[in-house]
């Protein structure tokens, strides 16, 4: 069965479930829902995004470009041999 035919399966479930069968489901994936809003990020790893996006914006990051970044990755692989 596709990922799409179980979603359909389990959206019609859920408009035609009881009450208890409802609150079955969530009790199984409350954990899950914690902390996670509609983009699936969590409330964490969305302020270490908003802080990125701040220093970057303020300056206090600097930007490094691909060639850079291989660059320094080389010199440390390099150094540990």
């Amino acid at each position: 069965m596709t990922v799409a035919a179980i979603k359909e399966k389990i959206h019609l479930f859920i408009d035609n479930a009881s009450d208890d069968k409802i609150k079955a489901v969530y009790s199984m994936i409350e954990k899950d829902l914690e902390g996670n809003d509609a983009s699936g990020y969590s409330e964490e790893f969305k302020r270490e995004l908003d802080r990125r996006i701040l220093e970057h914006t303020e300056g206090i990051s600097i930007p490094v470009t691909r060639e850079e970044s291989r660059k320094r990755i080389r010199q440390i692989l390099d150094s540990r041999k």
